[in-house]
């Protein structure tokens, strides 16, 4: 979490923007070229950013905000992961030096593999060769050997040498990762309800979440299963069709009818003859999030509305409820 998102986000972007410790301690005379993000680059690439948002599903929770604006007011460990890792090589084309880009690449590369639950070992083989690529390269185009940029060379840098053989020692580190565990000082922060003795109700709060989860793990049953929401179709292998939903039946216009009968004449026993059917506003899917059709979706009208309706798609679905 702290290694490749806030520390090493940080050498970078204070590098791009040419600010920070690593300005300040390098006495030499000698011009950045990788220094693109100032004046008005800095501010139109920070609108790049936050306009983006509209573009991330819900369950991407928040999206980043303008980092021109808010990068030194409480920008999130989740927001920077989006940003520079998610967003960054869209953005950053074309705007850093080619050979720049590239070696930044080579970084996006090895931590979305080491980001994975789980990891090959041909992509740990990838991603240890980027990594150990990219560690040497920032020696060459940033530090280039020179006294006065050692400090440059922090340890979240020297750190990625060591990620994949760690790796495969431990496990993926999203198994070991401080998000968790930031997650539960969130959560037990905002039962405090004693500020004047918070500690001691800080202990009261734990004890009873404790107890609370051994009950539940010596008898399941107490725990309460959430329904399906009232209205909702089950499809089958964790697809469950949700409101809103048609009222009456929709016809088909000729275009549509032609998609439907075209997506369904590689199946077996298959052949669209009905011209209505019940349009459902939005899926839920085996992981848990809820993506939107664009018949409902592109009716919100709000700038902060968010786009729920592309979803990779691995298997086709053989159910369908149609009238």
């Amino acid at each position: 979490m702290h290694q490749p998102i806030i520390n090493l986000t940080e050498l970078m972007l204070e590098l791009w923007r040419e600010q920070g410790n690593c300005r300040s301690g390098d006495t030499s005379s000698d011009d950045w070229p990788w220094a693109v993000l100032k004046g008005d680059v800095w501010k139109a690439h920070g609108k790049a950013v936050a306009d983006a948002a509209s573009y991330f599903p819900q369950s991407f929770d928040r999206t980043p905000r303008n980092p021109a604006q808010k990068l030194s007011s409480g920008y999130k460990a989740w927001e920077l992961l989006l940003y520079f890792y998610g967003l960054g090589p869209g953005l950053f084309y074309e705007l850093l030096p080619e050979t720049y880009y590239r070696h930044y690449c080579k970084l996006v590369v090895g931590i979305r593999i080491m980001y994975q639950h789980t990891i090959t070992p041909q992509q740990l083989t990838l991603a240890h060769q980027h990594l150990l690529e990219w560690v040497y390269e920032f020696e060459i185009l940033y530090y280039q050997r020179k006294m006065e940029r050692l400090h440059f060379v922090r340890q979240c840098v020297h750190s990625l040498v060591h990620l994949v053989p760690e790796t495969l020692r431990i496990g993926p580190p999203s198994l070991s990762a401080q998000w968790t565990m930031e997650r539960v000082i969130g959560h037990f922060g905002s039962l405090i309800k004693q500020p004047s003795n918070p500690f001691a109700n800080l202990t009261e709060q734990a004890k009873k979440i404790t107890e609370i989860n051994a009950i539940i793990a010596m008898w399941p049953d107490l725990e309460k299963v959430q329904k399906n929401p009232r209205g909702s179709i089950d499809l089958g292998d964790g697809y469950l069709l949700l409101w809103p939903k048609d009222h009456k039946p929709y016809r088909l216009s000729p275009a549509e009818w032609e998609a439907l009968n075209t997506f369904y004449s590689g199946l077996p026993n298959a052949g669209i003859t009905r011209r209505y059917i019940y349009r459902w506003g939005r899926l839920r899917i085996p992981n848990g999030q809820t993506a939107r059709s664009y018949w409902k979706e592109v009716i919100r009208v709000s700038n902060s509305a968010r786009t729920d309706r592309m979803l990779k798609v691995h298997d086709l679905i053989s159910i369908v409820t149609y009238v």
